[in-house]
C-alpha cells in the first residue's frame, strides 16, 4: 500500500478493488484485498485464483482486468480461450473486450489463412448486426488480421462466470467461422474441378506431361 500513499495520482475505490491512476490516465496499480498488481496502460494482469467472488460491478471505470493462469517471476502465463485462435480477453465494468492478432506465417490449418479470416470477419459482422457483440473493428491487411470487439455482460456476474460466458461465445464464433471457411474452400474447389474437367477431357496427367515434354523435345 506504500505505492498508493506516496503517489500524487488519482486513487479510485470500487468494492474490494482500489485502482491508482497516473496523471495520464493509465492504471499504475490495482489493489485487491491487499494484493497489489501492476498495470500496463488500462489493463492489469491478475491471477485467476485472485478473482474468485469478485463481480464486474467492482471493477473501477477505466480499468480492464486480464485474467491469467498465474504470474511467476515477472512472467505472465495467459489464459487460452481457443485451441486455434489466440484471443486476448480483458474484463471491464459490464463487458469483456476481445482482441485477436493473427499472421499467415504462423497459421497451421488445412483451411487456408485467408479463407478462414474472411469467414471469421463475416461471422463477427453478423454477430454484431444481431446485437451479440458491439464496437467491432476489423483490419484485414495482406500480412495480418487484427480484430477487436466487446461482449456485453451483466455487472452482477462474477468475473469467473464472465470468463465462462466469453469462452463459450468465442467457441461458437470459431466453429461457425471454420464452417463458413470450409464452404468457401469447397466452392473454390468445385470451380477448379469444373475448369479442369473442361480442359483435360479424358487425358490423364501423365499423358499431358508427355505431350509437353514431346512438344519441347525434352
Amino acid at each position: 500500500m506504500d505505492k498508493f500513499r506516496e503517489s500524487p495520482s488519482k486513487l479510485v475505490a470500487s468494492g474490494k478493488i482500489k485502482a491508482l491512476f497516473s496523471e495520464e490516465g493509465d492504471v499504475l496499480y490495482l489493489d485487491i484485498d491487499g494484493s497489489v498488481y501492476e498495470g500496463v496502460g488500462d489493463t492489469v494482469p491478475v491471477p485467476l485464483w485472485r478473482l474468485r467472488r469478485l463481480r464486474l460491478k467492482e471493477i473501477p471505470p477505466g480499468v480492464y482486468i486480464e485474467p491469467v493462469e498465474r504470474m511467476q517471476e515477472n512472467i505472465v502465463y495467459t489464459l487460452r480461450y481457443s485451441s486455434r485462435l489466440f484471443f486476448d480477453v480483458k474484463i471491464g465494468k459490464g463487458h469483456a473486450r476481445v482482441e485477436l492478432n493473427e499472421w499467415p506465417q504462423t497459421w497451421e490449418s488445412y483451411i487456408g489463412f485467408y479463407a478462414y479470416m474472411e469467414a471469421l470477419s463475416t461471422v463477427l459482422e453478423e454477430a454484431e448486426d444481431a446485437g451479440y457483440i458491439s464496437e467491432l473493428y476489423v483490419d484485414f491487411a495482406e500480412d495480418s488480421l487484427y480484430v477487436s470487439f466487446n461482449i456485453d455482460l451483466p455487472e452482477e456476474a462474477t468475473i469467473l462466470r464472465a470468463i465462462e460466458v466469453v469462452r463459450k461465445v468465442l467457441l461458437q464464433i470459431e466453429r461457425e467461422a471454420e464452417y463458413q471457411a470450409a464452404l468457401l474452400a469447397l466452392r473454390e474447389a468445385k470451380r477448379i474441378l469444373r475448369r479442369s474437367r473442361r480442359s483435360r477431357g479424358v487425358t490423364g496427367i501423365l499423358e499431358r506431361l508427355e505431350d509437353i515434354y514431346g512438344k519441347y523435345n525434352l
